[in-house]
């Protein structure tokens, strides 16, 4: 997932707890084999300002890590109100 920040909205202690707890979740998900958060590095002209990336075990893992209370917690009170836009992309490898 892709993100944009709402300007002005979010600050680098904010971004950092945020990290922090969806590591904590991602790290602590049965199925997931992958799985990466962090500011975008700014190097090039046209990018997000966040990204989330994770490797799933299979479509149930995804599935349970999606409804995951914490997880829930988190979007609902850190990221939707933060969050101008994002994009995300499924695939399978």
């Amino acid at each position: 997932m892709i993100i944009a920040w709402k300007g002005g909205a979010v600050d680098d202690q904010l971004i950092d707890y945020i990290t922090s707890e969806l590591r904590d979740v991602g790290e602590n998900s049965d199925g997931v084999l992958d799985y990466r958060v962090g500011s975008d590095l700014g190097v090039r002209f046209d990018h997000g300002d966040y990204a989330v990336t994770a490797i799933f075990e299979n479509q149930a893992s995804f599935d349970a890590y999606v409804a995951n209370s914490r997880h829930i917690e988190i979007v609902e009170e850190y990221l939707l109100p933060n969050v101008e836009r994002h994009m995300t992309a499924l695939f399978e490898i």
